[in-house]
């Protein structure tokens, strides 16, 4: 992937207080076998003048890859920068201009970019991470998968309904026009489609049971939960 998407990347930093006020209680979440099968990809740690990779960083990520399916592919990259923003489709690192952020995926150069705040806060470094690497998944569905998930979406969107799993998918949502005729959603649409396919499976497999960010309905938590163990029920899922 080329620099000039990643702004579709990006993960917006937002406060827990804009966040919880659609929150709504959540019920337990469908069991998904944490540590059923290690991931069969690598995570290589970067290091450069501005950053060296925390000593503590792999172990931090081990854990988080036992709870995570049966990935499949090369290595992705991930390095942690200081004080992430973008700005004219460019990623900035400890700059004083551009939007604060939180992460970025460079698709094609299988690379992540983390801000080093999370090291602090392994919680929400494990849905952030689980989010950025189901970007790889997401280029990597079959047509019909990529449908199907798609069918599932339109559906909730048809019945108007609220929430979503992570601010990413739902700041994406809360822009899409819902007097537009839906083939007119164009660019738009596929970009929430992307973050909520990414949401969802933060949501599934980061090993967080509440936040802040969760606020779709439980009824079609479960619906997605189903989605995904009937499109990787054969367990292996390239990355």
């Amino acid at each position: 992937m080329t620099t000039r998407p990643i702004l579709r990347r990006l993960r917006n930093r937002r406060s827990s207080s804009k966040s919880s006020s659609g929150a709504r209680k959540r019920s337990r979440r469908p069991a998904h076998h944490p540590g059923r099968g290690l991931a069969r990809f690598w995570l290589r740690f970067a290091k450069s003048s501005k950053n060296r990779a925390h000593p503590t960083a792999p172990r931090k990520f081990a854990r988080l890859l036992n709870r995570l399916p049966h990935l499949q592919g090369r290595a992705v990259t991930v390095r942690f920068l200081p004080a992430l923003t973008a700005g004219s489709q460019k990623l900035y690192s400890d700059k004083k201009f551009g939007q604060p952020v939180y992460a970025a995926t460079f698709v094609r150069k299988r690379r992540i970019v983390l801000d080093q705040e999370l090291e602090r806060q392994p919680r929400e470094l494990a849905r952030i991470l689980t989010h950025e690497l189901f970007h790889f998944v997401w280029v990597r569905l079959s047509n019909r998968s990529r449908h199907s998930y798609e069918t599932l979406v339109r559906t909730e969107w048809l019945r108007r309904t609220r929430g979503e799993l992570g601010w990413s998918a739902e700041s994406r949502k809360r822009v899409l026009s819902r007097k537009a005729p839906f083939a007119n959603l164009g660019k738009r649409w596929r970009e929430y489609l992307c973050e909520s396919f990414c949401d969802t499976a933060a949501w599934l497999f980061s090993g967080l049971r509440r936040h802040p960010e969760f606020t779709l309905a439980e009824r079609y938590r479960k619906k997605r939960a189903a989605w995904f163990q009937e499109t990787f029920r054969a367990g292996k899922i390239p990355i």
